[in-house]
């Protein structure tokens, strides 16, 4: 079988990062991650059985799934690729990709997402499949992480992260997901609270771990170590809404438009513009999910002149228009 991605980093690699500003903003970006939503189950199959990964009924708008194999040795399917997966391994796909995962190769399909009481759950509930043969245990869940609408981080990241932690005795993860299991064989006054807690901080240590990973192949980490980017990120950040054009962009970084608009294309696939375009967007997406503030003001805000024009640039990135947006964020 192949192997899953590895993102796991070596201590012994050395500095991420030769600039230290960088690291800085990686920082402030996961300070910043918040899981607006989680819902967490536990799948309990026995003998040879296969599921298919399609999104639940239930399923917050916008979430990714996230795995964490409680017990057994199963295999992973995505596409035409098939890798193993056991115990302790923790598994998230950033853009909700499409996946089987299985114990045997002729078992019965299950649907444990159509045969979980609806929520809202006062514990965390577990299907079970009786059948001859081992038991799997799995906790499935779906986590609403806003961070990931900002396109150049989404499109940075691997179509599944994962993080096998009982390879590492050592790897602080380890309690984490122990807890986790706890709360599914124990559960306590406050659990689910706890359960979304810790399912958040696994999110991002595996996010971290993953942008750390991607130091050598580009994108938006690899942009915080480039001095002249992440001077033009760090004005675009700090300073969405100034009048900025390529040209005062490059002035600012030292070098000319043309240089500064190669970087941009080279490192993460986009224009200037288009990266602050993409930076306006997600803010906007973050207010309509935040607060009361009417629509055209934040359109006003992110640069459109026309309720429409915003309208139509937003659906395009988010997939859906901001009015939408909004209801899906808070219901």
């Amino acid at each position: 079988m192949a192997e899953l991605p590895q993102v796991l980093i070596d201590p012994t690699a050395g500095p991420v990062l030769s600039h230290v500003e960088g690291v800085d903003a990686l920082s402030h970006l996961l300070r910043d991650i918040r899981v607006a939503k989680c819902l967490q189950y536990c799948f309990e199959p026995y003998g040879d059985w296969v599921v298919d990964a399609s999104p639940a009924p239930f399923r917050p708008p916008g979430s990714v799934s996230m795995h964490i194999i409680v017990e057994g040795r199963l295999w992973l399917g995505m596409g035409e690729q098939r890798a193993e997966i056991q115990s302790g391994d923790v598994l998230i796909f950033p853009r909700g990709t499409a996946h089987f995962f299985g114990s045997g190769q002729t078992g019965r399909l299950l649907s444990p997402g159509d045969d979980v009481p609806p929520p809202p759950w006062d514990r965390i509930p577990t299907v079970r499949y009786e059948a001859p043969g081992q038991r799997a245990r799995i906790l499935c869940g779906f986590i609403e992480a806003r961070v990931l609408d900002f396109q150049p981080l989404l499109l940075g990241l691997p179509e599944v992260m994962v993080a096998r932690t009982a390879e590492d005795g050592a790897d602080w993860l380890l309690p984490a997901v122990r807890r986790l299991i706890r709360e599914i064989d124990e559960p306590s006054p406050g659990g689910m609270t706890i359960v979304s807690r810790l399912s958040e901080i696994v999110f991002i240590e595996l996010l971290r771990r993953q942008l750390l990973a991607a130091r050598a192949t580009g994108g938006w980490l690899a942009a915080l170590g480039d001095p002249v980017l992440y001077k033009a990120l760090k004005v675009l950040h700090d300073k969405p809404y100034s009048p900025w054009s390529q040209q005062n962009l490059a002035a600012i970084t030292g070098v000319s438009k043309t240089v500064l608009c190669q970087r941009f294309q080279h490192v993460l696939n986009m224009s200037p513009m288009r990266y602050l375009r993409d930076w306006k967007l997600y803010l906007a997406s973050s207010d309509l999910a935040q607060s009361e503030e009417p629509i055209a003001r934040i359109a006003e805000r992110a640069g459109y002149a026309s309720d429409a024009a915003f309208c139509r640039a937003f659906a395009r990135l988010h997939g859906m228009p901001p009015a939408k947006w909004r209801r899906a964020h808070r219901a």
